[in-house]
């Protein structure tokens, strides 16, 4: 399934989250038989409007003030590791691919809660400053609500929250967060930040590969 560039699953119709009768990783009802055939696995994921993969990854931040977008960088940089297409500028989407889906917005917002309802793992990358003093961190997400140093963000502890309350459904995630330097008004990378985009790449493939 595409992502939209404006930071939103597409919609192709009616919705249903995960619940006790249908569950993430599933993705069919809970009394049909465990023979059912993949190819009638994915018409059940089409009917009932979830992703064709089960992983997501998330980044946010601003590419437009410099290291606050590294998250970006890292999403493109993985997508070229993972031989799939990639858009040249944060502001177009992500192509399908069969593989995993990947989606870069300004901040997180309370209506992704229902976007990451529908997937089995989310990866949320971000940049954090030098009160964070590891240049990489990757840490296991917690479902807390809790309050933003910035009052009009919403960190992904809190998002997760909102999906477990809503949609009784509480994937797995982690964040990953990368030291940004520099955050003046343009789009490179500084050179220190720019030297973390592949270890941060080696660092979700690893993740990936054990939580498969």
């Amino acid at each position: 399934m595409g992502l939209s560039a404006k930071g939103r699953l597409p919609r192709r119709g009616g919705h249903t989250p995960c619940n006790d009768s249908y569950t993430q990783g599933d993705f069919v009802p809970a009394s049909r038989d465990q023979s059912t055939t993949a190819e009638t696995t994915k018409n059940i994921k089409r009917i009932y409007n979830y992703p064709m993969n089960d992983t997501l990854l998330l980044g946010f931040g601003n590419p437009d003030r410099q290291d606050d977008g590294i998250a970006w960088h890292i999403l493109q940089a993985l997508s070229t590791k993972l031989g799939l297409p990639s858009p040249d500028s944060y502001e177009d989407e992500f192509p399908e691919n069969e593989r995993l889906d990947l989606l870069f917005t300004l901040q997180l917002t309370p209506e992704m809660a229902e976007d990451i309802s529908r997937y089995r793992r989310v990866v949320f990358v971000d940049a954090h400053t030098g009160e964070i003093p590891d240049p990489i961190r990757m840490d296991e997400v917690q479902s807390e609500f809790q309050r933003s140093p910035f009052t009009h963000h919403l960190t992904p502890q809190s998002l997760l929250a909102m999906c477990e309350t809503l949609y009784k459904h509480r994937p797995l995630c982690t964040l990953l967060s990368a030291r940004g330097y520099r955050f003046g008004f343009a789009r490179e990378l500084s050179a220190e930040s720019d030297a973390l985009v592949p270890i941060a790449v080696r660092l979700v493939q690893d993740w990936l590969a054990t939580t498969a």
